[in-house]
């Protein structure tokens, strides 16, 4: 693997996506979005570090 394929990796593993509502900005299932498409949006996010 180069290095570039490592560092593309790394970075989608740091990663994650969420579906949230367009109408009110609330976190919603997968489920909802297939429901009611043209009123929910994917957003890729940052993955936070647990605090030990």
């Amino acid at each position: 693997m180069t290095l570039a394929g490592i560092e593309k990796e790394v970075a989608t593993m740091a990663t994650r996506k969420v579906n949230k509502s367009a109408e009110t900005g609330q976190f919603v299932k997968g489920s909802t979005v297939k429901k009611s498409p043209s009123t929910t949006y994917t957003q890729t996010v940052k993955k936070s570090g647990k605090k030990k």
